[in-house]
């Protein structure tokens, strides 16, 4: 994962909890460099102690929790909203972790991994405004 990330521009990681980069000091501190160069997008059931802290050096954070749902997919997209990027989704198979890459011409596994990204961060945009109209209105 460490190599994944690591590549230039953006990265949307689409992720449960974060227990993956809590583990892992290289991890974090890439995970700091790319929030300080405003690289980094993450969306996460709840945003917690680590995502905060990443939040508060420039990382973009969006929430699920409000849904009452939490996804089953987990994913990283890197080079996010460039012609470039590609998605790397985790698998497991006779008991063995491995990540497989797909770009847009791989067809649905890339492109539902940005329609479910972008549905969130549309989600999260939405509420926010909402929530902000209701208590103007009060």
């Amino acid at each position: 994962m460490l190599q994944w990330i690591s590549k230039g521009g953006r990265v949307t990681i689409f992720t449960r909890d974060m227990s993956w980069a809590n583990k892992d000091k290289e991890i974090k501190e890439l995970l700091f460099k790319k929030a300080i160069n405003n690289e980094l997008i993450i969306i996460i059931a709840s945003n917690i102690g680590l995502t905060k802290k990443l939040e508060n050096d420039g990382a973009t954070i969006y929430t699920y929790e409000e849904l009452g749902y939490t996804p089953n997919s987990r994913f990283t997209i890197v080079r996010t909203d460039r012609i470039d990027s590609k998605v790397a989704i985790g698998k497991e198979r006779n008991g063995k972790h491995f990540i497989e890459e797909f770009d847009s011409s791989d067809g649905y596994p890339f492109h539902i991994a940005n329609d479910l990204t972008n549905f969130l961060i549309k989600f999260n945009k939405i509420n926010k405004e909402g929530t902000i109209q209701n208590e103007e209105s009060k």
